[in-house]
């Protein structure tokens, strides 16, 4: 599935490559767009570039219809995550909003609300943006804002609000600068989150540098400086087994990292050209691993699908 600048929305054959299905969203735009648990149904964020509009978009393929709006966030919304074992997502936004709605029933479910003051400003210009990502349990999540990684348990959300709110909290900051790491305006700017498949390890992609954390006591496993003179948002994400991470750079390439360790960095060339300033567009802002297949996808103004060459 990929959602495009030209409004677009595309699904193809992880197998082929071959287009199966496309439809627009001219009136609103689309970005982030994820599939459901029913593949013929996914959801969207619009593109405030299209309209000043920030609602998410719940939408059938098959029949080419909306099914459900989600207002609430007030500025773009920069990340989404879909439970892993029922119908909820859950968002976050420049707004510094995190909110979460049950696609099921069509409803919002509830939201949690930073307050500015207490947010950091990254440098002129930059304010920290919150990232989201839900656990493979499904029963809590995690928010990645300026150099604090904030664990929520979902249970314990009363309607209203966390009690005692998030139950762990992780200061990055004095972990990598321990560990001799240099800190710029992009360190905290967070492009992704997400977990690995056993729940061990949080990985972080931010506009300067791609973290392991691990994801119970909050130690930083390894972190890696990647090169993005534009400071375009690079994804970073796991394999399905959690043994490598891959991640995209200035140079055009997809890196593959040891998980463990942070090397073995391989270097997968894509064929998009270099990104020189102000082309942002020709690096793989886009990374994705198939849950079933050994195989995954990149994607700048092309998409490119991955698989190992088999042996002779």
């Amino acid at each position: 599935l990929t959602t495009a600048d030209d409004n677009s929305i595309h699904v193809y054959d992880s197998d082929t490559g071959a287009l199966k299905n496309h439809t627009y969203s001219y009136k609103y735009g689309c970005r982030l767009g994820c599939f459901t648990h029913d593949p013929a149904k996914v959801v969207y964020a619009s593109n405030p570039d299209v309209r000043a509009d920030h609602a998410l978009r719940y939408h059938s393929l098959t029949d080419n219809k909306y099914i459900a709006y989600f207002p609430g966030h007030r500025d773009k919304v920069v990340s989404l995550s879909l439970c892993p074992n029922n119908d909820v997502l859950i968002s976050s936004s420049v707004d510094l909003s995190v909110r979460w709605y049950d696609l099921k029933e069509n409803k919002p479910m509830g939201s949690l609300k930073f307050d500015p003051s207490s947010t950091p400003v990254l440098a002129a210009g930059i304010a920290a943006v919150p990232v989201v990502a839900y656990e493979p349990q499904g029963t809590s999540f995690a928010v990645a804002i300026g150099p604090s990684v904030k664990l929520y348990d979902m249970r314990t959300y009363n309607g209203k609000d966390f009690p005692g709110g998030p139950f762990d909290t992780f200061d990055l900051s004095g972990k990598v600068a321990a560990g001799g790491g240099g800190v710029d305006a992009g360190t905290w700017h967070w492009s992704s989150i997400e977990f690995s498949s056993d729940g061990q390890y949080l990985l972080l992609a931010s506009l300067a540098s791609v973290f392991l954390v691990d994801a119970f006591c909050g130690e930083l496993v390894w972190m890696k400086k990647r090169a993005n003179v534009n400071r375009a948002c690079l994804p970073a994400v796991f394999t399905p087994d959690a043994q490598f991470v891959i991640y995209g750079s200035d140079d055009a390439a997809v890196h593959v990292v040891s998980s463990g360790t942070g090397e073995f960095d391989v270097h997968l060339p894509t064929g998009y050209s270099h990104s020189p300033v102000g082309s942002a567009a020709r690096v793989p802002t886009g990374l994705a691993w198939c849950p079933n297949k050994f195989m995954f996808a990149c994607a700048s103004e092309t998409l490119a699908l991955w698989a190992p060459i088999p042996l002779q």
